[in-house]
């Protein structure tokens, strides 16, 4: 009885704290909801007032410098982008995700109390956009380092049951070649290439389709290699991640046609590397695969605490009862300030290129080639979001 009556103490104490905690980080959403809409709409800088002297809890700091990170790179904003995806770096690296008191919190209450760790994805895209950031400032060095974090967050130790994408490992690719490091740049390359099921990657990051594509028109054919003295690597941005927490995922995707065009002349294609929906909902697969028997044991543990609390006091029970499945709910925190498609072009183009147009889908969009896009020898980066 005495450890029953110690049993109910700790547990009373866990869920009053938790529910405390609950619904004040709970304010933080609308902050971030409101800055997503502002960025969905094209205006970083509105996103960026909305978050402006937020406070944002504990648990939900890493998510937010994720998001902020990306309206700062969107907002031409490198060095406080760079800022911020570095020290989410640092926490998701000091984290303790099964401390005493929130893995206590997460079994009686729900996976929200944790704090925010991301999917696999999720960790390896933090390096993927803060390489680019680094390349739009022209710090090859800095994109260097994210490339070789891009690889270590793939290896297989690491990444587990999740799957790996294409895109992540053309990125680690086009970092260790903008090192001067080519064997580890065709190395990353040639697994990009082994794991698309539609591209061709050469050990020099060139891309080609492995079958014809009705919709852009391209038939076989061997890689491409450059036939110019200057190349462009078009890294396009599309759409954004949407609620795939509530579907499964399928393959009947409609992935965009960009063509790349200079002074109303056809240079090439960016193809398809990623729909990170997809992928994440494959991840969610995943987490309920790995999830399933704690939340069962944790509904189990909720109904013990239930008969401990009502041999007290009955109503005491009933409260809580309806506070403990009231927040009964699984985590669905994301990163939506990704895009949804991301496409990768790289072609020849002419000494002095000022400018491109992007044909999305039959429609044009031009596009200055000034920051962020840089010039590395006679390669030009640019990277492109489009909502």
């Amino acid at each position: 009885m005495q450890s029953l009556q110690r049993w109910y103490r700790v547990v009373t104490g866990v869920v009053s704290a938790s529910v405390m905690i609950a619904f004040v980080s709970g304010c933080s959403t609308p902050v971030l909801d409101r800055a997503r809409t502002a960025y969905y709409n094209g205006d970083p800088n509105a996103a960026l007032q909305h978050l402006e002297g937020a406070e944002i809890p504990e648990r939900d700091r890493v998510l937010f410098l994720m998001e902020r990170g990306t309206i700062y790179q969107a907002a031409g904003q490198f060095p406080e982008s760079a800022h911020d995806y570095n020290e989410a770096n640092d926490l998701l690296g000091k984290m303790d995700t099964l401390s005493v008191s929130r893995g206590v919190g997460s079994m009686v209450i729900n996976d929200n109390m944790l704090n925010f760790y991301g999917y696999p994805f999720e960790r390896s895209y933090l390096h993927v956009l803060s390489a680019m950031t680094y390349m739009a400032e022209g710090d090859w060095q800095g994109a260097g380092v994210e490339g070789r974090r891009i690889i270590n967050s793939l290896k297989p130790e690491i990444l587990g049951d999740y799957p790996e994408d294409v895109f992540s490992r053309y990125m680690a690719g086009l970092c260790m070649e903008l090192v001067d490091d080519p064997s580890n740049a065709r190395v990353e390359y040639r697994k990009a290439s082994k794991i698309s099921d539609s591209l061709a990657i050469s050990d020099t990051g060139h891309i080609s389709l492995k079958n014809g594509d009705l919709a852009t028109g391209l038939k076989n054919g061997p890689v491409p290699e450059a036939s110019g003295d200057h190349e462009l690597i078009c890294i396009v941005m599309m759409g954004r991640v949407a609620d795939y927490s509530s579907r499964p995922p399928t393959g009947g995707r409609q992935e965009p046609t960009v063509g790349i065009l200079y002074d109303d002349k056809m240079l090439g294609y960016a193809y398809n590397m990623v729909d990170l929906s997809y992928l994440a909902a494959l991840s969610e697969q995943q987490v309920i695969l790995k999830t399933g028997v704690k939340t069962t044991g944790r509904v189990v543990g909720k109904c013990m605490v239930v008969d401990a609390v009502s041999d007290h006091n009955e109503w005491a029970g009933l409260a809580t009862w309806m506070i403990l499945f009231m927040l009964e709910q699984p985590d669905f925190r994301h990163w939506e300030t990704l895009p949804r498609f991301i496409n990768v072009g790289r072609i020849s183009c002419p000494d002095g290129l000022d400018y491109i147009e992007l044909s999305i889908s039959g429609v044009k969009h031009s596009y200055r080639l000034s920051s962020p896009i840089k010039q590395r020898g006679v390669l030009f980066i640019s990277f492109d979001r489009v909502f």
